[in-house]
């Protein structure tokens, strides 16, 4: 809503620096207050598409440009190569470096107390081996010449990422990381194993029951239940193959031993079974009983399951986790003189199934005030016959989403205060996926708690909202399609666009923290006129902008971006600004200069994964 009262101290604050500043407020108060002697909201009584914005009064943006340990490791190994990185970022038209200090992994690029230092990382593209001296501090060198050459120098760090499932690191003995030495603070994942279980034909007395291979369609297994959901995909039958098919409801429809079934069942699907077990399942498995999936919880920690994703996921709620995190947040403060720390996305949970361990159960059911039947009082697994797992939320399902994005909220509040105490001139962002709509899965809640988009489905998760505690917000809007228009050209959901992705940001945020959208450079490999038609529209719809990454042919995009990028000032919009006078300036300063509607951006989905 677009306030009427205009603050003219802050604007003097804001723009004293220069005479034709002062022009454009006065312009912009007469502005106003012409508009507002209709009796009407300003937003009715104007074209929307001309609300001057904070593009039109502030041409100020943040030009951020991502450098990741990994895969630049060596490009950064020298004092000459930095100078070289400083040179062409500064040339391009950026005006803030990204430095990832403390990647994945769980080791620093500079010498720490509280882990070793990456000397070594194997390029998962490139498959080339990146190396970096062990005697060099690419942090101090990057510190001095981003100060020589006034570039706004952040760092990127992991929070709760303490290792890399992939041997990525060279073999310097640090093997895949420090989070493998710390089990007891790894995190624990609620998982399951499905389980065949044959009930008579009045469903209410079980006879026998097996395992069930995990995956349909493979190869079967003689000592499990293995099923299929097409014909074609079932294997050769052999003689002593017994062979039922089941419908939707579990219900057995046609049993043949040494046969092909007729058919699969709508909704329904082949079991087989070999060797053995075909023989002794042979007496239950009779037209008429029912043969369910039954879902066998399992408590594992993130090791055991390392196909879920890259990152060794350490325990958001543990009391040691969060100690450790915030020992980096102070030693960085400490030893260099930075301009602020980005939390890159491993601030979170593993997933919804994350964390199960004993230790959080203590802590949620503490935060209840009752005991916890763990799992089936969260939510509990469900096999439908073609083994496609649900999830069936239990009665505390709502609490546990509620609190889990509390744990992170107060986490965030942590990391504010501590960056405060070296200074208000030190800065607080965090890096996001801009699919906000499925972010709950990792307890994380990006948005503003006085966001009303999403707050009518759950007005307690609404409030843990923690865009107020950020001085800005990178959300990774990794799409190759720039435009909402061109989404819908291609048929795709307009979310799915970086305008669509900025729009939603915009509302997710609500004007309580500067907004600095990501665009990634190999999502426009080989089209740099492309990916500056994309840079333009993060730009004239959000606050700023962060390229993701430096070691993505950087030089193949600097002709295109500069022209660009070096059309908006120097300075930073946060640096201008902070987030604590953001309520005291106008809303329609921080507008985009788009029109937004709520009703579509509920609509648009972004695609989960994207930017993780």
């Amino acid at each position: 809503m677009v306030k009427i009262l205009f603050p003219f101290n802050r604007i003097a604050l804001i723009f004293n620096r220069s005479l034709l500043s002062m022009v454009m407020v006065l312009v912009f108060s007469q502005f106003l207050l012409d508009a507002s002697s209709d009796n009407l909201p300003i937003q009715d009584s104007l074209d929307t598409t001309n609300i001057l914005s904070v593009n039109d009064v502030v041409t100020k943006k943040c030009k951020m440009l991502w450098i990741d340990a990994g895969a630049n490791l060596s490009r950064f190994s020298s004092e000459e190569k930095i100078r070289n990185i400083v040179k062409n970022v500064k040339d391009t038209g950026f005006n803030t470096i990204v430095l990832d200090v403390k990647p994945i992994v769980g080791c620093t690029i500079y010498p720490s107390k509280y882990t070793k230092k990456l000397e070594q990382w194997l390029d998962g593209r490139t498959r080339t081996l990146q190396n970096l001296p062990k005697d060099f501090d690419p942090l101090k060198s990057f510190e001095a010449t981003c100060k020589r050459n006034n570039i706004q120098l952040l760092v990127s760090m992991n929070a709760f990422s303490e290792g890399h499932t992939c041997f990525h690191m060279g073999s310097g003995g640090l093997g895949k990381g420090p989070g493998y030495g710390m089990y007891d603070e790894q995190t624990v994942l609620y998982e399951s194993w499905p389980v065949l279980s044959v009930y008579t034909k009045d469903n209410k007395k079980r006879l026998s029951g097996c395992m069930v291979q995990t995956i349909p369609n493979r190869y079967p297994k003689e000592s499990m239940c293995n099923v299929y959901t097409a014909l074609y995909k079932i294997p050769n039958i052999l003689e002593d193959d017994l062979v039922a098919s089941i419908d939707k409801n579990y219900k057995i429809v046609e049993v043949k031993m040494g046969g092909r079934p007729s058919s699969v069942p709508p909704g329904g699907s082949i079991l087989l079974f070999r060797g053995s077990l075909a023989e002794s399942m042979n007496r239950y498995l009779l037209p008429g009983n029912f043969a369910k999936m039954l879902a066998k919880p399992q408590y594992v920690s993130i090791t055991e399951m390392p196909h879920q994703q890259y990152a060794l996921m350490m325990n958001p709620v543990h009391h040691n986790v969060q100690k450790r995190a915030l020992k980096f947040v102070k030693e960085i403060f400490s030893k260099y003189d930075v301009d602020g720390i980005i939390y890159d996305d491993r601030m979170r949970f593993a997933g919804m199934n994350a964390d199960f361990s004993n230790y959080t159960k203590m802590k949620f059911e503490y935060y209840l005030g009752k005991k916890v039947d763990w799992d089936k009082d969260i939510y509990s697994y469900q096999y439908l016959p073609n083994l496609k797992r649900m999830r069936v939320p239990g009665k505390y399902w709502n609490e546990w989403r509620v609190w889990r994005a509390k744990v992170i909220q107060d986490w965030v509040q942590k990391v504010k205060n501590k960056v405060k105490e070296f200074g208000n001139g030190k800065y607080f962002g965090v890096y996001v996926g801009s699919w906000y709509g499925e972010y709950d899965k990792f307890g994380v809640n990006y948005a503003s708690k006085e966001n009303k988009l999403f707050q009518a489905k759950n007005e307690n998760y609404a409030k843990t909202g923690f865009a107020e505690h950020l001085d800005f917000l990178i959300p990774g809007c990794y799409y190759g399609t720039i435009s909402e228009d061109d989404a819908r050209k291609k048929g795709i959901s307009t979310g799915r666009s970086v305008e669509g992705a900025c729009k939603l940001m915009h509302k997710i945020a609500d004007n309580a923290t500067w907004i600095y959208p990501g665009v990634m450079l190999s999502s426009y490999k080989n089209r740099p006129h492309s990916l500056a038609k994309a840079a333009k529209k993060a730009l004239d719809t959000c606050h700023g902008i962060m390229v993701f990454d430096y070691s993505h042919n950087f030089s193949q995009f600097q002709h295109t971006l500069a022209p660009l990028l070096k059309s908006y000032e120097h300075e930073s919009p946060h640096k201008i600004v902070s987030k604590q006078e953001l309520y005291s300036v106008s809303d329609t300063l921080l507008e985009p200069v788009v029109k937004i509607d709520d009703k579509e951006i509920e609509l648009a989905k972004g695609a989960s994964g994207i930017g993780l």
